[in-house]
């Protein structure tokens, strides 16, 4: 079979009869690997960690799961709903409250001032600030946590939770910045069962570096496609991706907090005229409360065993370029 250049479609098209590429515009992705990314899909995951990592930490959520049901763990009725909708969808938005800025303005402002400091600077983003809050950091903002928000977390995964990390992120304007790495559109490679949160210390707008992403149905579709590795985009997928009636801009006031999953297409984006300032945690089931914060950073959170015995409690990247 000869390669014919097929204009605009949507589709790969098999190069031979026993393909091991497949053409989609005019660049060759492997195909071999672009089934290893379908067959996580099929077998109902929402990402490509890989299948190892995926089946150890299914185990271990279905394991949390059961525990929270033997110890007669219950969830409200009215954040069953709202669960299943967090689950279909993988995002919940508390929206901006009079009551949850007042929380927000407790927020220590010599903590706030730590990400002035010029250690923070990341050399990746010259324009960009972050610190990983350390135990007695973390124990300044964890009021934040309201029962509302820990309920609605009980309600996505079934069980109890344990904050494995939590960092401050500070992103300035600067015009002269080239979209690199975060800022291009991509997925966070984590098990379904990792967890989100941004409380928003500043608005963020389209021009003031709200995410933009694409829903969790379009992004199926994009990764189906052929789409994962956010250096090397097909054509005809990048034209998607950057459509702009395509994808949704999360425009939030101060004082918001966005629980998701970030399985579907995201990308941050770069302020235009006013800096963005979010107060991150990261959290995954836990088999009983009150666990403590880990303190242990998302690139060392390979086997969920490790992660509850303390073994990795305190590992972070060196540095602040992560």
């Amino acid at each position: 079979m000869t390669l014919e250049k097929i204009e605009n479609k949507r589709e790969p098209y098999i190069a031979n009869s026993t393909p091991t590429e497949y053409i989609t515009s005019s660049r060759v992705i492997s195909y071999k690997r672009l089934w290893y990314k379908r067959l996580h899909y099929m077998l109902g995951f929402k990402n490509s960690v890989g299948l190892r990592k995926n089946f150890m930490f299914k185990k271990y959520h279905q394991m949390c799961q059961k525990k929270f049901v033997e110890r007669g763990g219950q969830i409200e009725k009215e954040y069953i709903g709202p669960g299943e909708e967090f689950r279909k969808n993988l995002y919940h938005i508390f929206p901006a409250t009079k009551e949850r800025k007042k929380l927000f303005d407790k927020i220590p402002q010599d903590l706030l001032a730590e990400l002035d400091r010029p250690s923070t600077v990341l050399q990746k983003f010259p324009f960009a600030q972050s610190i990983l809050l350390n135990p007695s950091q973390y124990q300044q903002v964890q009021y934040l946590l309201t029962d509302e928000i820990q309920m609605m977390m009980k309600s996505f995964f079934r069980s109890d939770f344990v904050v494995m990390s939590s960092y401050m992120f500070k992103t300035n304007p600067d015009p002269t910045a080239v979209p690199r790495s975060s800022f291009l559109w991509h997925l966070d490679e984590h098990p379904d069962c990792h967890m989100k949160m941004y409380f928003y210390l500043t608005d963020a707008k389209k021009d003031s570096g709200a995410i933009q992403y694409h829903s969790w149905e379009e992004s199926k579709k994009l990764m189906w496609r052929g789409f994962w590795d956010r250096r090397n985009v097909p054509e005809d997928i990048q034209r998607d991706l950057d459509n702009e009636e395509d994808y949704s801009v999360a425009e939030v006031d101060r004082g918001t907090v966005m629980q998701f999953i970030p399985s579907f297409i995201h990308r941050a984006v770069i302020p235009v005229n006013m800096l963005r300032h979010v107060l991150v945690f990261e959290a995954i089931p836990a088999p009983e409360p009150n666990l403590g914060y880990r303190d242990c950073h998302m690139k060392f959170w390979e086997d969920p065993e490790d992660i509850l015995s303390g073994k990795l409690k305190g590992t972070r990247p060196d540095g602040v370029d992560y």
